[in-house]
């Protein structure tokens, strides 16, 4: 297999850098352009830039020149790397390892797609048992009232449902708790009285003489 120009280009970049009369007429050169394009106004100096000028060419050059450096540094590893090594000849294990490699891909994607369509399965057959379970709840609900008309409600019964209704019937609700009031305070007397009548009826038995 060929090389690409990125790679030519590192090749010849590294063959030159390593003669020292090239680099350094390759450094002689860059200068030169350097000086040529500051005299044509392409370029400026620092002292001859504004504020803003400054703080821009700092923002745009400060990262690209360390990451252009970074670069650098890493493809002439690379190719100093594969030059150094040669490339190893494809292997029969190479084959067998990719090819094991793509039979369990595939079965890992059967088994996953697998495991959706039972999720997606499941999911329906829940939402079919909530939607009957809501319906019988309902049935159990309206039998449950039409049962209750027969029969008297308990009063716990009947304060929910009372309190259940408040903004609407704030009368009923005020009527209801002061006839309970009443009948407690009623209730209270009556009891008054039996303890009055037994405590006076076991004096009357202690006074009868012997």
């Amino acid at each position: 297999m060929g090389m690409t120009n990125a790679e030519r280009q590192r090749k010849f970049r590294l063959a030159r850098d390593a003669d020292p009369q090239r680099r350094q007429a390759y450094l002689n050169k860059c200068k030169k352009k350097y000086k040529d394009d500051i005299a044509v106004g392409k370029k400026k100096l620092v002292k001859d830039m504004t504020e803003r000028e400054h703080r821009r060419e700092k923002k745009k050059n400060g990262g690209k020149d360390k990451k252009k450096l970074r670069k650098r540094q890493k493809d002439a590893h690379e190719m100093t790397k594969s030059l150094e090594t040669p490339p190893q000849s494809p292997s029969s294990d190479t084959n067998a390892s990719s090819r094991q490699k793509k039979q369990a891909d595939r079965r890992k994607k059967k088994e996953v797609a697998k495991c959706y369509r039972i999720n997606k399965t499941l999911e329906l057959e829940i939402k079919h048992l909530q939607k009957k379970a809501e319906m019988y709840k309902k049935r159990w609900q309206r039998e449950k009232i039409k049962a209750r008309g027969h029969t008297e409600d308990s009063p716990r019964t009947m304060t929910k449902t009372l309190l259940r209704n408040f903004p609407v019937g704030k009368k009923k609700v005020k009527k209801a708790l002061f006839q309970f009031h009443v009948l407690v305070e009623q209730l209270k007397k009556n009891m008054q009285s039996k303890r009055r009548l037994r405590s006076s009826g076991s004096q009357e038995i202690s006074q009868v003489p012997c």
